[in-house]
């Protein structure tokens, strides 16, 4: 299928097959924008692309696009967390807030080891600090030498914190980024990494948070990990973000997004600008109008700019030989298809 774009935004076309005669098809459009004078300009020099291959970022990499649908809205947000005022300091809460009803905390804290002797470990006091990277590798997670040769911690191979022995952990370090709700108090704890930056598919809290389970009825007790059964995969299967970092609640335009220390200046605060399309399908004469719905936001700290990727997904049945055009327009769909959508075919 055709596609063509009417907006001012970087967009493609991607299908896959569903059945013998229909597949699944999705227009998704990304808008890039940089921050000035307090306000988001749309960004035409450097747009960000839409393509078949992972977009690599400063921090991690987005999965390459495919046609399915996802679950809610990604946010994902790379740079550092700055100390307040230039001043270094030992920690410090960062905020996330997007709309009225979306709300995380993270805590970050400077360098630390476990000190003391391998019966009565403790955190050592944090070393001040200016920035810190919002990095998996900074979050709680890595890799441990046991019995069975190297041990990467499931859900964040590429942490530091995670030690199979109170030999292992002494004189080495704790994670800098974890949850407030949550903190670490001994070198035994084993807490879900936090992060804001793009989760790998490789994760383990992206499997679970993914699947849903269901007990074989047949056994009482669930007593071996067949006893299990994986009952479907969700849509959030393709999501990029962290579980926690996934939006649910509806956001609309308008709606402040603000996450505070992500810049020296303090906290980087916009509205969300109104990024309503739709897509015109022709199939022949066949005419179909499908709206966007928003899939992910992601910002970039340090580089002052912010884009947003919208999907509008779709099936459609293949007639042999018939002619087919996808059109991407902003705004929301019409209500009555106007003329000029209408592709006049030269037969």
């Amino acid at each position: 299928m055709e596609l063509r774009n009417q907006t001012p935004y970087t967009a493609g076309f991607f299908n896959c097959v569903v059945s013998r005669d229909e597949l699944l098809g999705a227009v998704i459009a990304r808008a890039t924008f940089r921050m000035e004078k307090g306000s988001l300009v749309l960004d035409h020099q450097n747009p960000f692309p839409v393509g078949s291959e992972p977009l690599k970022l400063p921090e991690g990499e987005l999965d390459r696009e495919v046609p399915f649908l996802r679950k809610g809205v990604d946010l994902m947000i790379l740079g550092h967390a700055y100390a307040p005022n230039g001043k270094p300091v030992e920690s410090l809460s960062m905020t996330i807030k997007v709309g009225e009803k979306f709300l995380r905390r993270i805590l970050v804290i400077g360098d630390r080891v476990w000190e003391g002797d391998i019966n009565h470990l403790k955190p050592s006091r944090p070393k001040p600090f200016l920035k810190i990277p919002l990095s998996y590798q900074r979050a709680y997670g890595g890799k441990s030498l046991g019995e069975a040769g190297l041990m990467a911690f499931p859900a964040n191979g590429e942490g530091r914190g995670f030690y199979l022995t109170a030999e292992q952990a002494l004189g080495n370090p704790l994670p800098n980024l974890e949850d407030p709700e949550n903190p670490i108090q001994s070198w035994k704890d084993q807490p879900n990494p936090v992060g804001t930056g793009p989760y790998p598919a490789s994760g383990s809290l992206r499997l679970m948070n993914s699947i849903e389970l269901t007990k074989d009825p047949t056994k009482e007790q669930i007593k071996h990990p067949s006893d299990i059964k994986i009952k479907r995969i969700k849509p959030e299967f393709f999501n990029n973000a962290h579980p926690s970092m996934i939006i649910y609640e509806p956001i609309q335009t308008g709606d402040v997004v603000e996450v505070s220390h992500l810049t020296p200046e303090g906290p980087f605060r916009f509205n969300l600008p109104d990024l309503s399309m739709h897509a015109h399908v022709q199939l022949e004469n066949r005419h179909f109008l499908f709206p966007s719905h928003l899939e992910s936001i992601v910002i970039l700290g340090d580089e002052r700019r912010v884009f947003f990727t919208s999907r509008i997904a779709f099936r459609y049945r293949i007639i042999p030989l018939e002619r087919r055009v996808v059109t991407l327009y902003q705004g929301p769909p019409p209500s009555i298809l106007p003329d000029h959508y209408v592709i006049q075919w030269e037969h």
